[in-house]
């Protein structure tokens, strides 16, 4: 999505919610150095980090960024960088985009980015929270749904860069074709002990 996103010409402004998502980005960035080979950090691209408060937070960010937070990840004033500079707010962005394990952080960015400031979202979320997540894109509180493993593997093929989505899908696939065969056997043995016990009666 990154490279998507830069091949659009857009800029972008990395924040996380959890604790763990400074280090997945930055994992992320050094496995991945052509994404932003090109892009100048503070213009097109700004790394606020990890921001504690959870929904309050996302209040805080969708009214100001520079006001709730003072610096960046890597130390430099917030308030500083050009680009936020133009886009503080949350009716100054084009798109939101939530990468997420959990529920509660689709309620945060419905609730105080879309509903106030109409910000659009995209929401990339488990497998399993797919029929909890769909009733945002059915009310219009989120443009699109990215559900499971294999959104992600689609995605890499449809810009070109497959990856460890592509990948994974293998082991994936794999994985449930084993969990099938011993659906399978399990049965026949179910079946063939029941049957040999019903000869003997």
């Amino acid at each position: 999505m990154i490279k998507h996103l830069f091949d659009k010409k857009c800029r972008l402004v990395f924040v996380s919610m959890g604790t763990t998502g400074p280090v997945m980005f930055e994992i992320l960035r050094k496995t991945n150095p052509d994404l932003f080979a090109g892009k100048e950090y503070g213009k097109d691209w700004v790394n606020i980090g990890y921001v504690a408060g959870g929904e309050s937070a996302a209040a805080g960010l969708a009214k100001t960024i520079s006001g709730t937070v003072a610096v960046d990840a890597y130390g430099n004033p917030v308030a500083a960088l050009p680009l936020i500079k133009e886009a503080d707010r949350a009716e100054q962005f084009a798109l939101a985009i939530v990468f997420t394990t959990g529920t509660d952080t689709l309620y945060y960015f419905v609730r105080q980015w879309y509903t106030p400031y109409k910000t659009p979202l995209i929401m990339g979320i488990l497998g399993v929270m797919g029929p909890a997540a769909e009733p945002f894109v059915a009310a219009g509180q989120a443009v699109e749904l990215m559900v499971g493993q294999v959104a992600g593997a689609e995605y890499e093929v449809l810009v070109g860069r497959p990856g460890i989505g592509v990948g994974a899908m293998d082991a994936q696939s794999t994985s449930h074709a084993i969990i099938l065969i011993f659906i399978i056997l399990g049965n026949i043995m179910f079946w063939s002990v029941r049957l040999r016990g019903e000869e003997k009666r």
